[in-house]
């Protein structure tokens, strides 16, 4: 008799590859790679001082990417957002309110009924306070 982690790991394996033959593992778009495989970095930031990405691709092969922007690492901070809906990348938009010093944003998605939701969850905090309160935002 076979041991249940063994039949736990067959059955992760047989659901990947019905997945991968059932189509619903997209491909990636055709982007021209450098011979490492790689393809050529492409700035997405301005000139200010960008700090922890994240990034989710969803099932409409959207890329999502939040990332904190600061001038200084020591004043404000905020949480942006772009995507490359339309096949090139958005113009920013500033998720956390003003006045905030918010980092740290994470993103996940979900489909359903073929409709994209995200979700985004950061840290922020006011002025001085040391006390670092979480929030979060939806998007349909």
């Amino acid at each position: 008799m076979r041991s249940i982690a063994y039949q736990r790991s067959t059955l992760a394996l047989l659901l990947i590859a019905t997945l991968l033959a059932s189509g619903l593992a997209r491909p990636m778009p055709h982007v021209a790679h450098a011979a490492d495989g790689w393809t050529s970095a492409q700035r997405l930031t301005n000139d200010k001082i960008a700090l922890f990405p994240d990034i989710v691709v969803d099932s409409q092969n959207v890329t999502h990417i939040v990332y904190t922007q600061t001038p200084d690492f020591n004043t404000s901070r905020i949480v942006r957002y772009i995507n490359n809906r339309g096949g090139s990348w958005s113009a920013p938009v500033t998720l956390s309110a003003p006045g905030l010093f918010a980092d740290l944003g994470r993103l996940s998605t979900v489909t359903l009924n073929g409709k994209v939701y995200l979700a985004l969850v950061f840290k922020a905090k006011t002025g001085n306070n040391s006390t670092s309160r979480i929030y979060c935002r939806l998007y349909a």
